[in-house]
């Protein structure tokens, strides 16, 4: 039971992360796509 809901966090926890760094992709991408 523990490890079902370790998993389930730690995906919630990794969606996270993959979605902050889809953020400072985009940022980065429009940063680098202004100063060209």
């Amino acid at each position: 039971m523990e490890n079902i809901l370790l998993c389930k966090f730690n995906r919630e926890k990794y969606r996270e992360n993959f979605y902050n760094l889809e953020i400072y992709v985009n940022i980065f991408m429009s940063f680098f796509v202004e100063n060209k």
